[in-house]
């Protein structure tokens, strides 16, 4: 970025004035555009058709959903006559807005204090699951379908931001680790037989998320199951054609194919472009992150970076599969490393890219060539 803000921005095209305003919600650094002049709203992803998602299931950290909810009363605060969210179509009219911003302010408001009072209660997220459902006025209204967030999601998403992972059963302290769990429940179920009887038995009564869970079981002891990983991949295949939740379908059903080998995951590769545009401290700061333990749980090594077209110098420093940066040079440094910060990516995004930037007098080293085969080794790729 380039022109940052924080609370509130002017700006002015071609005669129209807008208005940036900050608005945690469906991500922290989320904003809404106001034109007070037409008194529209281009309010983002805060508010959409479909109950909100407040919590994503690709993996992020809590949605700020305290923000989410001042975000909400800000907007209402402003009485727009127009509102163009990010996703689904525009809505128009005052008295209509408000009262779809007061809903969804309620249906969060609603699910967030419930997970509060419920957890000061003592109760676990599985508890909430079971107790905590939206008033129908709420429930019913087709801005809170659960086609893309959903309540159960909202509900653990909400406990986790505030109590982390512990649901307050002492059980939970120590578990078994899933493998050894499994092959006791085997055991205690009479074997493998007879849980593929049951996975049988639930596949004829469409028990598809029992089937599920039978399948893990048996997946836990030998992920290779074949008729474990035939079981749950038409277990997957079963919910995700019954599931309206987009986010849920598309998970179930792309699962299942991978299970069925046909889809390959994605290799989670920036390439060469994106890379091009990283600013060279969070490469460099992403070094500890990318030590692969398992190469380095022995090693004592430090790392020099030069990057005469910046002047800057950084060292990295491996302990025992442990990696620290620092600013600045290292005298005693294993490995010396010269290169333009351009070249720096280079070297980061190919494997082999070391020995042709060396030969072309691009890479200058002071350590020796094996120390840089060996350090670029000690890195996943970025």
């Amino acid at each position: 970025p380039t022109d940052t803000f924080s609370d509130r921005k002017n700006l002015s095209f071609g005669g129209v004035d807008f208005e940036l305003h900050e608005a945690p919600g469906e991500t922290h650094d989320q904003i809404f555009v106001w034109l007070p002049a037409a008194k529209i709203l281009c309010c983002g992803d805060n508010i959409y058709r479909a109950f909100p998602n407040l919590y994503a299931t690709r993996g992020v950290r809590p949605r700020p959903v305290r923000g989410w909810l001042a975000s909400l009363l800000h907007m209402r605060s402003l009485r727009p006559e127009h509102l163009v969210p990010g996703h689904t179509e525009p809505v128009s009219g005052e008295a209509e807005i408000r009262s779809l911003l007061t809903l969804y302010h309620d249906g969060i408001r609603f699910v967030h204090d419930s997970v509060i009072r419920l957890a000061n209660e003592g109760k676990s997220p599985d508890d909430m699951v079971e107790l905590i459902s939206l008033p129908p006025h709420i429930r019913e209204h087709p801005f809170m379908q659960e086609a893309y967030g959903r309540l159960s999601w909202s509900i653990r998403g909400i406990y986790d931001g505030y109590l982390g992972w512990f649901n307050g059963n002492p059980t939970s302290l120590a578990r078994l680790s899933p493998r050894h769990h499994a092959e006791k429940m085997l055991t205690l179920a009479g074997g493998r037989e007879k849980v593929l009887a049951a996975i049988e038995e639930a596949r004829t009564t469409g028990e598809w998320q029992w089937l599920l869970e039978l399948s893990d079981l048996l997946l836990a002891v030998d992920e290779d199951d074949p008729g474990a990983r035939s079981a749950k991949a038409d277990g997957l295949w079963e919910l995700g054609l019954q599931e309206k939740n987009i986010n849920a379908r598309y998970y179930y059903l792309t699962s299942a194919q991978e299970l069925r080998g046909e889809y390959e995951v994605p290799q989670r590769k920036i390439s060469a472009a994106t890379l091009k545009d990283v600013p060279i401290e969070v490469l460099l700061n992403s070094m500890p992150e990318r030590l692969r333990a398992d190469l380095t749980a022995d090693v004592e090594m430090a790392v020099e970076f030069t990057f005469p077209d910046s002047g800057r110098t950084f060292t990295f420093s491996i302990r025992r599969g442990i990696g620290e940066l620092s600013a600045g040079k290292r005298d005693d440094a294993d490995l010396k490393i010269t290169i333009t910060e351009p070249d720096f990516k280079v070297l980061l995004g190919e494997r082999l890219a070391g020995l042709r930037l060396l030969a072309t007098g691009r890479l200058k080293i002071k350590g020796g060539l094996k120390n840089l085969m060996a350090f670029r080794n000690y890195l996943l790729e970025p």
